[in-house]
């Protein structure tokens, strides 16, 4: 259920998800569209976690939420 920011502070959708894969897990975003976007759950991509405001704040390559 955390919200799922953009570094640039753009709102990307909602967690319903943790999807446990081998080598690293996936983070199944539900945008508002309702379309499904998998993030790899990474260090090198999660800037914060806030778990009072369940924010995740994510610094994502260019084009990665376009590739599914």
């Amino acid at each position: 259920g955390y919200k799922v920011l953009i570094k640039s502070k753009v709102y990307l959708g909602i967690v319903a998800e943790v999807i446990p894969n081998p080598g690293q897990w996936l983070l199944s975003i539900l945008s508002d569209e309702n379309r499904e976007i998998l993030i790899p759950f990474h260090k090198d991509f999660t800037v914060s976690i806030d778990r009072i405001t369940k924010t995740l704040i994510m610094d994502l390559p260019e084009g990665l939420t376009e590739i599914n």
